[in-house]
């Protein structure tokens, strides 16, 4: 394995730690605080700490635990399930493209309601039913 040079120093390697940080989210006039043990690499000679994409990832599925809202494996595992493309949910449930691939990627946090809607989809094949009925009724 390569180990990488630090980018700020250069003169030291990369190696992989675990970080525990507090993560502070405000909404709606509710302030949430959780700790979360992200993926990061740090210097072995200036001990600067980089956190990469796959940090991005833990932290956005631990916010999501603690706001009690579906992470983005579990919309992606809800879409699969029902055998539909990201075009094909879309064109389902009336949810924009975008925002289901800014759900599935992390980048978007879905509000109580769409996070309520996507379980009742995810609930009950009439629910399914009902809204490829409202569909294709258009």
């Amino acid at each position: 394995m390569n180990k990488q040079k630090c980018v700020v120093c250069g003169k030291g390697l990369l190696r992989a730690v675990t970080v525990s940080r507090e993560v502070d989210y405000n909404d709606d006039g509710s302030a949430l605080k959780i700790q979360v043990k992200l993926p990061a690499e740090k210097c072995s000679h200036c001990g600067e700490t980089f956190f990469g994409p796959q940090a991005a990832q833990v932290e956005h599925a631990a916010l999501c635990r603690a706001l009690g809202l579906l992470t983005p494996k579990e919309i992606v595992a809800l879409r699969e399930a029902l055998g539909l493309s990201q075009e094909e949910f879309s064109d389902l449930t009336g949810i924009g493209r975008a925002t289901i691939s800014r759900w599935e990627r992390g980048r978007l946090l879905p509000n109580k309601a769409m996070d309520h809607y996507l379980r009742l989809v995810k609930k009950s094949k009439n629910n399914l039913k009902y809204l490829r009925e409202i569909a294709h009724a258009k």
